[in-house]
């Protein structure tokens, strides 16, 4: 009994100094993880804090992207009416310019108006970019000086021909 008793408590001091040494090995590994969690709250806090700052560069980016865009439509808004003026513009030294032609022809018999070949010699010399639009106004079923005279007295009075004109310029605009 005695024998037995010996070998119990070696035994259980044996398993005394092999839990003594798994809790110290266990404490260790514990200290460990504790500075390791340590560790990543103290990065998780540094993540949060620069996603934080992130964030809100981020929002000043979008509004400084919005003012741009206000910027752009407003530049749009302001290219448009130039090219609006400047298209206008463009129309009304077109007309003028016709009507000098006109007026050049005109006064070549001495007589107000145009006749059929003054009207033919006024077609003759419109320029380029404008015959495009006399030959769109102008109906293949009549002759191009009848289209015009309205009043049928074989001459293009100026009233005849600004309403010509007028026809010839909204073509322009489309």
């Amino acid at each position: 009994d005695e024998r037995e008793a010996v070998v119990s408590t070696q035994s259980t001091g044996e398993n005394n100094r092999v839990l003594q040494e798994n809790t110290e090995k266990l404490e260790a590994t514990n200290n460990q993880l504790s500075s390791s969690v340590a560790d990543l709250e103290a990065q998780a806090k540094k993540f949060k804090e620069v996603y934080e700052k992130l964030k809100k560069e981020n929002e000043k980016l979008a509004e400084v992207r919005d003012q741009m865009q206000e910027q752009l439509n407003g530049f749009k808004k302001l290219q448009e009416a130039i090219f609006s003026q400047l298209n206008e513009k463009m129309r009304a030294m077109d007309r003028s310019l016709l009507e000098k032609i006109a007026a050049d022809i005109e006064m070549m018999d001495a007589e107000q108006g145009l006749s059929p070949e003054e009207f033919e010699k006024f077609l003759k010399r419109v320029p380029t970019h404008l015959k495009d639009k006399f030959h769109q106004i102008l109906n293949e079923n009549h002759s191009k000086f009848h289209q015009f005279d309205q009043n049928k007295d074989r001459v293009i009075d100026s009233d005849e021909f600004g309403a010509m004109l007028d026809q010839v310029m909204k073509e322009m605009e489309m």
